[in-house]
């Protein structure tokens, strides 16, 4: 998978995560967590060159990815940390395992949207390389 492959998916992730967890009610943990969310955003929003493909292009786009590989997982692990927490404010009596179960469906419900998203994005893609149609001389 190359770089913008991954920008890709983690980027739609971060939407993704950002909707979900706009509507929770306030607490510090959900603020750091769309801070971090936000910066990861940005890292995967940011164009790349495709001028050549020298040892330092090669370099940098290894170490971008590193960055954004290690902010993902930061917001994953916020993520999952203020999802537990509003569900136990919800419900006290949340298990470990119900929890488990929740986040196994939530996931499910991720990589579905997901793979909506991008498939929204291909096509919208081909439509503006394709271009507006063009308008055939009409036979008498």
């Amino acid at each position: 998978m190359s770089l913008a492959d991954v920008a890709l998916d983690v980027s739609i992730e971060a939407f993704v995560i950002q909707q979900v967890v706009n509507p929770l009610p306030p607490t510090p943990l959900r603020r750091e967590l769309l801070i971090q969310n936000g910066k990861l955003l940005r890292m995967t929003m940011q164009p790349e060159r495709l001028a050549g493909v020298s040892k330092k292009m090669k370099k940098r786009r290894a170490k971008r990815a590193k960055e954004i590989g290690q902010q993902k997982k930061k917001v994953d692990e916020l993520a999952d940390k203020c999802f537990k927490d509003y569900l136990r404010q919800v419900n006290a009596s949340l298990t470990n395992a119900e929890y488990r179960e929740w986040r196994a469906k939530f996931d499910s419900g991720m990589r579905d949207r997901k793979d909506e998203m991008k498939k929204q994005v291909f096509e919208a893609g081909i439509a503006a390389l394709a271009g507006p149609p063009k308008k055939r001389p009409r036979g008498k």
